[in-house]
């Protein structure tokens, strides 16, 4: 996101590692990002975000409602869920990708599927959070 001009970017996963990957990511790039442990940590209004990886686990489809609380444009990048069907999300784009380096999994989940949902999809979306201040 920094590469594409974003101003400021926070990487946000519960798992440690990840964040250590991701700053590994940003250092190798040349730029800077805030890592956090989970999404109490946005604090200003932000513009977007993007997730990926998040509905394999049925635990997680709760983000389906929560991250538009939390920005007005939510993208979702998923390969293992097959027959998503939710009324406010709709299907932008089907890429085919492996992970770097290749991990090796199964075929099927080559199929990446993005989902847009944006405040316009959700006639009646509750307000955004806004930051205490």
């Amino acid at each position: 996101a920094m590469l594409a001009g974003a101003r400021e970017v926070l990487a946000v996963d519960l798992d440690p590692a990840a964040l250590a990957a991701c700053a590994v990511n940003a250092a190798i790039n040349g730029v800077q990002l805030t890592l956090a442990p989970d999404l109490d940590a946005i604090q200003t209004p932000i513009d977007l975000i993007i997730a990926a990886d998040v509905l394999y686990d049925r635990d997680n489809l709760h983000f389906l409602e929560a991250l538009p609380t939390l920005a007005p444009n939510v993208l979702i990048a998923d390969s293992r869920i097959k027959h998503f069907n939710h009324p406010h999300y709709r299907l932008l784009q089907t890429q085919t990708a492996t992970t770097w380096p290749d991990l090796e999994e199964h075929p099927e989940y080559n199929q990446v599927r993005v989902f847009e949902h944006t405040r316009s999809t959700l006639p009646n979306a509750p307000p955004l959070r806004r930051a205490s201040t």
